[in-house]
């Protein structure tokens, strides 16, 4: 299966605090689904949005995990360690961002909208 984006939006912002660093990504994605074989009828709109909340429910699971390894490794994609920077006052450097990311906790919030589904060609 595969979820294919047609339009996405997200933000990242943080709570500024250099002890317990913490940071809200908000993530919103409509798009269309590719090679789904599960139980549901995917031409009715109700089945496509129940899917939809099983995939908002499981996908913070996996980004957490990607996180992780992220956080391990020091590699900042997302640009989290910038919301920090923004909220900081006095010296900032490379150092300080790479702390703050590395020990920051996330909470993950995706809404997710299937427009609609198709078979893989």
């Amino acid at each position: 299966m595969i979820f294919n984006p047609i339009y996405s939006n997200g933000q990242i912002n943080s709570n500024g605090d250099t002890r317990k660093p913490k940071a809200d990504i908000d993530v919103e994605v409509r798009g269309v689904l590719i090679g789904y074989t599960g139980n549901r009828y995917l031409d009715d709109r109700e089945q496509r949005a129940a899917l939809a909340k099983d995939m908002e429910r499981e996908f913070p699971k996996e980004l957490s995990a990607l996180i992780k390894k992220l956080q391990q490794k020091k590699w900042d994609p997302a640009g989290v360690e910038e919301s920090f920077r923004q909220k900081y006052r006095g010296k900032w450097n490379r150092d300080t961002g790479i702390s703050l990311y590395e020990k920051a906790e996330f909470r993950i919030r995706i809404r997710m909208e299937i427009v609609g589904a198709g078979t893989m060609g």
